[in-house]
C-alpha cells in the first residue's frame, strides 16, 4: 500500500458495543487472559491477535512483550477503560509497585 506506515492503525479501545458484544468481548478478554497465563507473562504486554466478533474466538498473531510507546500504543486508553480508570501515573506506579513486590 501506498503511504502505509506501520502502527498507525485506528484503535478502538474498549470496541464500542456496535462491533463486538458483551459475551463476544468477555469470551475475547478471558481468552487472552489465559494466553498470557500460559505464557507467564507479568507487568504488562501486547497480544496482537484477530478476534471473531460473533463468537469472541480469538487467533493470536504475535506477542510483544516490551511493547513500545508510540501514538499507536492502546495501553493507556485500556487503563482508562477500566473501572474505576487508572490514570497513567496510578498505572505505571502500580506496576513499579508490583515488580517491586516481586523482588522482596
Amino acid at each position: 500500500m501506498a503511504g502505509f506506515t506501520g502502527g498507525t492503525g485506528i484503535n478502538l479501545t474498549p470496541p464500542p458495543a456496535t462491533i463486538i458484544g458483551k459475551e463476544a468481548l468477555q469470551k475475547c478478554k478471558e481468552r487472552i487472559e489465559i494466553i498470557a497465563n500460559a505464557l507467564e507473562l507479568e507487568g504488562f504486554s501486547r497480544i496482537d491477535a484477530f478476534v471473531n466478533v460473533d463468537s469472541g474466538e480469538v487467533l493470536v498473531i504475535e506477542v510483544n512483550t516490551v511493547p513500545g510507546m508510540t501514538p499507536s500504543t492502546v495501553l493507556i486508553h485500556q487503563a482508562l477503560a477500566e473501572l474505576p480508570p487508572l490514570y497513567p501515573q496510578q498505572f505505571f506506579r502500580m506496576l513499579l509497585d508490583l515488580g517491586s513486590q516481586r523482588y522482596k
